[in-house]
């Protein structure tokens, strides 16, 4: 009962011993620019946060598996994230809009496991065990440009793309220190047409490169959806169909960078699905006939 009268103290002074303090440490700034007549928008936004270890994580004593088991780390800091973003939007007329963006997201202190293997008196045997660290700081450098093209209420064409750079240095063993980046990018294409004024056609295209977390390599992903719906019987009845993925381009890669122990996952998923339904409404359509008046 002495042991876990001690455990609870040292977890509750651990929490309250920096909670004033840490309130001091949050920051969030926001500043926007509408300049009406041009139709022009510009934004500065910079966010602070931190997120302080749970109870589980910090509380050293030993949680068994059937076949291993974790323990917390007291010795474990506060990890801070800093968001910084700064943009501008412009609307053209006849056309529709475009923004660029960049941005730059850094965490210092990231908390994550780290697993090894030991001998436990109680198996009698070597098992794995797993304790959470301090693993290391990683930061995101980017810019992103969206350009949506709107030539009238029955056609819209969005495009965004980005580049960004992501970089780490992480614990891969307590004292040991690894480092990576890499150069990635992304792109999408979503498109909107109306056909006949009562049938709406999309497709959204999407591809990401190759990019990296804290000790791993994500492959590169493709997407795929596309699809209709009609609204009919004045707009009382509506159908969709579509199907996401048709050429079952999913494929999930990872490659765990970890000098320590090394591995490959590649999952090639059978991803392709078919989604259709249809919405039946019974009354009076006042407020939908007002708001495609409006929009008129």
């Amino acid at each position: 009962l002495l042991r876990y009268t001690k455990i609870d103290w040292y977890i509750t002074r651990k929490f309250l011993g920096t909670f004033l303090f840490m309130i001091l440490l949050v920051m969030s700034i926001a500043i926007v620019f509408d300049m009406t007549e041009k139709m022009d928008n510009f934004k500065f936004n910079y966010t602070r946060r931190f997120a302080h270890p749970e109870a589980s994580q910090i509380a050293p004593y030993r949680n068994y598996n059937l076949e291993s088991f974790t323990i917390g780390n007291p010795a474990l800091l506060t990890s801070y994230t800093h968001n910084l973003e700064a943009g501008y939007t412009k609307f053209i007329p006849q056309f529709g809009y475009l923004s660029i963006e960049a941005y730059y997201h850094g965490n210092t202190n990231e908390i994550g496991s780290l697993s090894d293997v030991v001998f436990d008196a109680n198996f009698n045997r070597i098992i794995n065990y797993s304790i959470p660290m301090n693993i290391g700081n990683s930061s995101t450098l980017g810019a992103q440009l969206n350009a949506t093209y709107r030539p009238n209420a029955y056609v819209t064409l969005n495009l965004e793309g980005q580049v960004f750079n992501n970089r780490y240095k992480a614990q891969y063993r307590p004292g040991l220190y690894t480092e990576d980046e890499m150069l990635s990018w992304s792109a999408s294409l979503r498109g909107f047409v109306k056909v006949w004024k009562k049938v709406d056609v999309f497709c959204n295209l999407s591809h990401t490169s190759p990019t990296i977390g804290l000790l791993t390599r994500n492959g590169s992903n493709n997407n795929m959806t596309l699809g209709f719906s009609a609204d009919l019987l004045d707009h009382h009845l509506t159908l969709f169909a579509g199907v996401n993925d048709p050429f079952n381009w999913n494929r999930i890669v990872v490659d765990n960078s970890n000098p320590y122990f090394t591995y490959s996952n590649n999952v090639k998923m059978k991803s392709r699905n078919i989604m259709f339904g249809c919405n039946l409404r019974f009354g009076k359509m006042e407020l939908e006939s007002k708001s495609r008046v409006n929009q008129k």
